[in-house]
């Protein structure tokens, strides 16, 4: 329940950097000082590495195991009554001190990282502030021969887990927000798909349309084209009558005094001989027989 509780304060201060930890394509909590960029950006990166979601998890995992073989440890060196072997007895309870010893010498070269990493803006931060004193008076006892009675105090350390849990759902509320702009993303292509569909059927039609028009244009044409070839040949055809009409008479006149001049049958040949006829050809021309 006092999780719980946590956890629901840290949701409301999820800008706030004890609760916060960076995920893996955010910057870290702290930014180093800019004295150069080559620095800078090494310094970014080394800090970036210190708060990946993974090496968080490795840390608040170590802090349970040094609480879990802190407290075993406390039972078995207070607890003269053992169901082991006084030999196996003492063997697990090095190897217990052992890794507990390693957890802290852990611990302490995390603090001196993050310190060398962030530098001023290590100093600035609460919750590394507390770790710090949590891991220096560790360190302190130990070296003084203290019990590990003092270890209980990585219980305080507990703002970890509720960094890494409210960087959870941060992470998962960042995803959720791609996966509602890739849809936003996609409806918008959709859209310009539909409105270039409705453009092209514009488009299209107006080209029918437009053809529609140019084929009556040609049949117009084309009927043009028919009546005045009728026409012509009409027309070719009375002039062809005319002109033979006006030869025909041009050939009925005789002079009395001309000596070709003959009502007998010479005269009729000679008048027969002098008659043109006409033929008017399908294209309009005509010629002479």
């Amino acid at each position: 329940m006092l999780i719980n509780s946590q956890i629901s304060i840290a949701a409301d201060k999820k800008d706030d950097p004890i609760f916060c930890i960076p995920t893996k394509d955010s910057p870290p909590l702290t930014s180093p000082p800019k004295s150069s960029s080559s620095s800078a950006q090494s310094a970014n990166d080394k800090g970036k590495l210190m708060e990946l979601f993974e090496v968080q998890l490795l840390v608040l995992s170590c802090i349970g195991l040094d609480i879990l073989f802190s407290v075993v440890e406390l039972i078995m060196t207070y607890n003269t009554e053992s169901f082991l072997p006084l030999s196996t007895h003492m063997s697990l309870l090095r190897a217990i001190q052992s890794f507990t010893g390693f957890t802290l010498f852990f611990f302490l070269l995390e603090i001196c990282t993050l310190m060398v990493t962030f530098r001023g803006e290590f100093f600035v931060h609460v919750g590394y502030l507390l770790d710090t004193t949590i891991v220096a008076t560790c360190v302190f006892c130990e070296i003084d021969g203290w019990g590990k009675e003092i270890r209980m105090l990585n219980f305080l350390r507990v703002w970890r887990l509720i960094r890494l849990v409210q960087s959870m759902m941060n992470e998962v509320r960042n995803e959720h927000e791609d996966t509602r702009s890739v849809l936003r993303l996609e409806q918008t292509k959709i859209k310009e798909a539909v409105a270039e569909k409705a453009i092209l059927q514009d488009s299209l039609k107006r080209e029918l349309e437009a053809r529609r028009r140019v084929e009556t244009m040609l049949r117009g044409y084309k009927d043009e084209v028919e009546t005045l070839s009728e026409a012509l040949k009409i027309a070719a055809i009375d002039v062809a009558e005319a002109a033979q009409q006006q030869l025909m008479e041009d050939d009925g006149v005789f002079d009395e005094d001309d000596e070709f001049f003959d009502d007998g049958a010479e005269g009729k040949k000679k008048k027969g001989a002098s008659k043109n006829t006409f033929v008017v050809n399908s294209d309009g021309t005509f010629e002479k027989k």
